[in-house]
């Protein structure tokens, strides 16, 4: 089974993300600000073009665990609202140029956040995350307003930019910005937009219609929400950078066509 991923960083490749990683730097810290969306509207496409023309077919490998132990694929659903799933990417020691993508369930939020000490991947912290993110969403009347008018309430959206900050739950600290592109098609075809730190409630076109991601830089993290305000939970993809995430056709299907709302840090 194969998704499209980039191959190593080429001088091209470099060059453009180098250029398009300092133009980030220069736009307002959160997707949800109006200015910063139209000053990055033109970037997009820039961003975008570079990445499509960079891709590569590579074959990739999937690996599959059930509280901590290799399982075969179909031995756990990774759809099951009880488990706690995530899923890793890495090179592929087995094939060169090639990919391995591990798909981790647990049974229960112990033994998952037990997981994520040992690999020291902030576990505890993203849950307490989304779960305060969600539960303020319905303390401060956000959810309602975003039932009436149809939009998320800006207070709502600055207090989580601030949440986020104070929080942290970075894997590393390095000051660099986690950014993201999401695509409505499989593999990057198709529109596309970049993805800033925190999305409360995707916009009206792109509800339920993200079907791959590619993220930039060396690593990120990227926790995707069936619901809008940081409800139900699916998966947080834990990704070493420069990879086209293609849920479509692959052992990564669940997460198709469902994401409403997201952080990325």
């Amino acid at each position: 089974m194969k998704i499209r991923t980039l191959a190593l960083p080429s001088a091209f490749r470099l060059m453009c993300m180098a250029f398009l990683a300092s133009a980030l730097f220069i736009l307002p810290t959160s997707c949800n600000n109006q200015a910063g969306e139209e000053e990055a509207k033109e970037l997009e496409n820039t961003v975008v073009s570079a990445a499509a023309a960079e891709e590569a077919e590579a074959p990739m490998r999937y690996e599959f665990y059930f509280d901590n132990k290799q399982v075969k694929e179909g031995d756990f659903d990774p759809a099951d609202p009880k488990l706690f799933v995530d899923v890793s990417g890495e090179p592929d020691p087995k094939v060169e140029g090639g990919g391995l993508i591990k798909i981790w369930a647990f049974s229960s939020e112990a033994s998952y956040i037990a997981w994520g000490d040992i690999h020291g991947l902030p576990i505890a912290c993203r849950l307490e995350m989304g779960r305060h993110l969600a539960e303020y969403a319905e303390r401060s009347g956000a959810i309602q307003h975003a039932e009436k008018y149809g939009e998320v309430p800006k207070e709502y959206d600055e207090y989580v930019e601030k949440y986020i900050a104070k929080m942290g739950c970075s894997v590393e600290k390095t000051g660099e910005r986690a950014f993201a592109v999401i695509y409505k098609d499989n593999s990057g075809g198709g529109s596309a937009k970049l993805f800033y730190t925190f999305k409360s409630k995707l916009w009206w076109s792109w509800n339920n219609e993200v079907s791959s991601y590619f993220t930039f830089g060396l690593f990120n993290a990227m926790t995707i929400y069936n619901g809008s305000f940081y409800t139900n939970r699916m998966a947080t993809i834990w990704n070493w950078g420069w990879t086209t995430y293609s849920f479509p056709g692959t052992p990564l299907a669940w997460l198709n066509d469902r994401m409403t709302s997201g952080i990325c840090l």
